[in-house]
């Protein structure tokens, strides 16, 4: 209920010129909005020139009918209107109304009196008052004007999602450039209301509520000549409260030839049978009995590349595993070059961590209707779903925008490197096969810029469509040290010699403990810290991965403090900063039944390494840091050194935001984030590092799908929503129109030159490395 409080706060606002006429004009606006549905007022306003606000409302007359619009109600129980206008009548229609207010609005210290003489501080206080009054109960009963508020954001931002020129963090300013108001009727009409916003922001205010009016009937409430329109919380609040209440969630589209496509016999119902032709193929590289079934699954996709209309279709049999499949449609040599990379091998169903099947895991059961319902099988969801996408993609703008042709060149690779949740996964052996396939391929798939599917999407995306940038890469190495020269066949026994003799675990358990520091951050020279830059930052911005997320996520105990990075969010410290830690602990002893000391001890040592770390460079420091800090002057040795370097790709670059402009506009409502990888991923890290291209990932985090579980699953719906995806990326980089496909027509992106792999370090400023905090973390463990 609005008080004595929110009526005085807002007259003593009103006390500023300018405040006090944008309030008249929004809040006469309103009340005319709500008179034109009674008909006794129909057409009438309520201030025009010659005559004001204050005067029209002092009868009683508009307040009596505007409160009968607003309850529904009849008021004449009440009592009956007089017509004349001298002050003892109006004072009379004024009680009859405030009979009505005082059992609603609840008003404080201001009486019928003040509204009869034209207070006008107090009435514009008092028409806020009902206008909150009745549209916390138009937009379903909230308890006050914080919640309000917090509903009409919450439905502004769902609205203006997938814009990532629009970052709405309030009602007033985010608005004043008028591209959020296009972009919420872009949402609700996209082929009617294309998001194609102006330099000049009074032109897209303008522009908006010219489309609110002659499509919606929804007046314009706020002056849209007045440049600072948006300054008043309280008139933006009433404007934006009336778009809620009177838009629709969404306009019917009209139908696009891809959408006839995809619901004819060639388009959704083939891309289910093919789906589920290909999902019971065994096709499980880590058993010697399905090495076959690898190879038929590589020749039902060389197949399937054949049919999509792919000219070039090979499969190349040189990987020493399961064999990559290529399929090459080279549109026109001016045209962009995209490669898309996806994987058609399987982990073993039989892994009893991920359950127990209903059927048989390579017996694909489809439910519902032709190209409806959902496909259940071993690999439907990771990644033969993506397989099939970007093929029917291909084919449905060939078939029906192309004229036979593509708007790019488009390369396809499958290949048959394992995943991470195989157990044939290896990042080192992985990064081989992969670099040994594009050095003997690197002619005929240079691209201009690569997308590599990613089926799981982002851990620290829970539910969201992502698009990912970079990822880090990773060193590991054996390090050993040594305190006795103990003859062969002989034990140390530590109830002999311990006291003044050190054993070699404890010195190398001291000199790996100093890789971090106190406040839990790297403490290696060259280590501390990663550049990330502008565009980094305001790539992953709206990633909302919290302390507690981070903890459920990971099982990390209650308690344990979380290493801080001085202004650096979880989701930048994750994908960006270096981590370390250590594995594989061993002494050399044998098992007797008295405590031994060990004569050697050696532990695995793994880094997590920024993107742009070279590996020698990573390897070199940490080893030296190890040597520098052993005790007593104990010596080491290192071995079994591995490693491969991540990638980062520009995310400012206009392919990436056409890809995740894609992804958000026919994923909806589903969120869809920007954002790197916290782990090495061998493919796109290959990709970007041998053909120095942008390079990025795409995939959906929903654990619905049940990757690496039994009954692994996905929905039809969620594959037409990808291919979608995949045309709308396609025509945006080859600059083809497509008004009218449902989502925004307007999600290409104009391309620009080719921006060479990890160009976001060098075309954006980088500032000064970001400290640790200083509290150490048995100090932030403890803090309650």
């Amino acid at each position: 209920m609005a008080s004595r409080r929110s009526i005085q706060a807002i007259s003593d606002q009103a006390g500023d010129k300018s405040w006090k006429q944008r309030q008249e004009k929004v809040f006469t606006n309103w009340i005319n909005m709500k008179l034109k549905k009674h008909p006794t007022f129909e057409g009438r306003v309520c201030l025009t020139d010659g005559s004001d606000l204050y005067e029209d409302l002092s009868d009683g007359h508009i307040l009596y009918h505007l409160l009968e619009v607003l309850s529904g109600q009849s008021l004449r129980p009440l009592g009956k209107l007089t017509k004349g206008k001298m002050r003892i009548q109006k004072v009379s229609n004024m009680a009859i109304v405030w009979k009505y207010i005082e059992q609603t609005v609840k008003t404080v210290n201001i009486g019928p009196m003040d509204v009869v003489d034209g207070e006008q501080k107090i009435v514009l206080g008092l028409l806020w008052s009902i206008i909150v009054f009745f549209m916390i109960k138009d937009l379903g009963g909230m308890d006050d004007v914080a919640a309000l508020k917090k509903k009409v954001m919450k439905w502004v931002k769902k609205k203006t999602a997938g814009h990532d020129d629009i970052d709405v963090t309030d009602l007033t300013t985010s608005f004043a450039d008028g591209k959020a108001f296009l972009a919420i009727l872009n949402n609700i009409d996209p082929a009617g209301s294309p998001y194609n916003p102006s330099e000049d922001r009074m032109e897209n205010v303008k522009t908006a509520f010219k489309d609110l009016d002659e499509k919606f009937g929804i007046p314009c409430l706020i002056d849209p000549e007045d440049e600072d329109f948006w300054e008043d919380e309280k008139a933006m609040l009433t404007q934006l409260g009336a778009l809620m209440n009177q838009l629709p969630e969404a306009v019917e589209q009209p139908k696009h030839p891809i959408d006839d496509w995809l619901d004819g016999e060639g388009g959704m119902p083939k891309v289910k049978d093919d789906l589920s032709d290909l999902c019971a193929i065994p096709s499980i590289p880590e058993d010697p009995d399905h090495i076959s079934d690898c190879d038929a699954a590589a020749a039902k996709v060389k197949d399937m590349m054949t049919d999509a209309g792919m000219d070039d279709v090979f499969v190349d049999n040189d990987s020493g595993g399961p064999p990559f499949v290529v399929g090459i449609k080279d549109s026109d040599a001016s045209k962009p070059t995209v490669l898309l990379y996806s994987n058609y091998t399987v982990s073993s169903p039989d892994d009893p961590a991920g359950g127990t099947w209903d059927g048989n895991p390579f017996d694909p059961i489809k439910d519902g209707d032709e190209g409806e319902g959902s496909v259940k099988a071993k690999g439907v969801a990771e990644d033969k779903a993506n397989i099939v996408a970007p093929l029917a993609a291909v084919k449905a703008i060939m078939d029906t925008l192309g004229d036979g042709d593509l708007p790019v060149n488009v390369k396809v690779v499958v290949g048959g490197i394992p995943p991470p949740t195989h157990a044939a996964y290896d990042p080192t052996n992985s990064t081989q096969k992969m670099k040994d396939f594009c050095d003997r391929n690197k002619d005929k798939l240079m691209p201009d810029f690569v997308l590599v599917s990613e089926p799981d999407g982002s851990l620290l995306a829970p539910n969201a469509a992502a698009g990912m940038f970079s990822c880090r890469g990773f060193v590991s190495f054996d390090v050993t040290t040594s305190t006795f020269d103990t003859p062969a066949g002989e034990e140390t026994f530590c109830s002999r010699w311990v006291g003044p003799c050190v054993d070699p675990a404890m010195a190398l358990l001291q000199a790996v403990g100093s890789l971090r520091d106190d406040s839990g951050q790297i403490a290696v020279p060259g280590m501390d810290a990663f550049p990330v830059n502008e565009a980094i930052v305001n790539a992953v911005k709206a990633v909302p991965c919290t302390e507690s997320d981070l903890r459920a996520a990971a099982g990390y105990k209650p308690g344990v403090a979380i290493a801080p990075v001085e202004g650096a969010s979880l989701a930048e410290m994750l994908c960006f900063y270096p981590g370390v830690s250590l594995i594989n602990q061993s002494v050399g002893t044998s098992d007797v039944s008295e405590a031994t000391v060990p004569g050697t001890a050696t532990l695995r040592v793994h880094a997590n390494l920024p993107p742009s770390q070279p590996v020698a460079d990573a390897t070199e420091k940490i080893q030296a840091h190890i040597t520098a800090n052993l005790p007593y002057g104990v010596s080491c040795s290192f071995a079994n050194a591995k490693g491969e370097p991540g990638w980062l790709s520009d995310p400012e670059h206009d392919f990436y935001k056409t890809t995740c402009k894609s992804m958000a506009t026919q994923h909806a409502p589903r969120t869809a984030v920007s954002l790197g990888n916290p782990e090495y991923k061998p493919i796109p890290a290959t990709f970007a590092n041998v053909f120095g291209k942008p390079t990025y990932m795409h995939g959906i985090n929903d654990p619905s799908r049940k990757i690496g579980h039994a009954n692994e699953e996905i929905q039809m719906d969620d594959v037409k929503k990808e291919i979608k995806s995949f045309i709308q990326t396609l025509a945006g980089i080859g600059d083809m129109d497509l008004q009218g496909m449902p989502g925004p027509g307007d999600g290409a992106v104009a391309i620009t030159a080719p921006v060479e792999a990890g160009a976001a370090e060098a075309e954006a400023p980088v500032p000064a490395p970001k400290k640790s905090g200083g509290s150490s973390l048995a100090a932030r463990a403890a803090a309650p």
